[in-house]
């Protein structure tokens, strides 16, 4: 569906009030109030300042900003212990252990996101196969040693085929069974921050579903209200591990960070 808009129609109405200042309009730009002057004047839209956003792939609806962070893979850093490897595409990052007992394949991104948080949803997109004696995290943390049980961070754990919502604060850790996933089975899930960047009250785990028409739907599998760590400068971070002597794999689509307006 298009929309017909008579500009100058709207630019002849814009001109009727008495406190807006349009002065050399340029694309992208909003409408900000400025209180100094009690006018609202267009301006470039202000995003949070954030090294992530080198790697904006900028989306402007009426809910939020997105930033897509996958894009450049060259940003993160690789760390294999065994025989296994890291393969990577534009939108596809492929971990294999190695069939050695105790392999492990991670990586973690080079930039941290810092506050916001609590008007900030992270995701990721991710499957594993063979899931018996395998241990995988996509997480965020601000850690770039392997992740184990208690690590700082929040995220999704996979271990033996049961897929699990985590965060942990570096001495405990809170963990939520589920569901029991299959092999190659699509998971698309998000983290949501709740309460204040200082203070965050919660965190609410959702799955991501989307329909044939391109609808998405977020539906709320748990919520966790203990051991929240001290957001500080977080990183994405992933990692799949082997507990015997046959090869794992964890396969990472996409991640994403948006920040909603409110």
């Amino acid at each position: 569906m298009s929309i017909f808009v008579d500009h100058k129609a709207l630019k002849h109405a814009l001109k009727k009030l008495k406190d807006v200042l349009i002065v050399s309009p340029a694309d992208a730009e909003v409408l900000t109030y400025e209180a100094v002057s009690a006018l609202w004047k267009n301006k470039a839209p202000t995003l949070p300042t954030d090294p992530l956003t080198k790697l904006v792939d900028l989306h402007l609806g009426p809910i939020f900003v997105a930033f897509d962070v996958f894009f450049t893979t060259a940003l993160y850093t690789d760390v294999i212990i065994g025989t296994g490897f890291i393969t990577k595409a534009l939108r596809l990052i492929r971990f294999m252990t190695g069939a050695t007992s105790g392999n492990l394949t991670r990586n973690y991104h080079t930039d941290t996101h810092t506050t916001p948080y609590t008007r900030v949803r992270f995701g990721w997109s991710f499957y594993v196969n063979y899931l018996t004696a395998q241990d995988a995290y996509v997480a965020l943390t601000p850690t770039t040693s392997e992740l184990a049980l208690g690590f700082i961070g929040i995220g999704f754990h996979i271990n033996n085929g049961n897929l699990y919502a985590y965060n942990g604060n570096g001495v405990a850790y809170t963990q939520t069974f589920i569901k029991a996933v299959g092999s190659m089975e699509l998971l698309q899930y998000e983290v949501k921050m709740c309460g204040t960047d200082s203070t965050p009250t919660s965190i609410e785990f959702y799955r991501i579903d989307v329909d044939s028409a391109q609808k998405v739907t977020r539906t709320l599998v748990a919520t966790h209200t203990t051991n929240i760590p001290s957001m500080a400068a977080m990183r994405f971070a992933h990692q799949i591990k082997t507990n015997e002597a046959f090869s794992k794999y964890l396969y990472l689509n996409n991640n994403w960070i948006y920040w909603t307006r409110s």
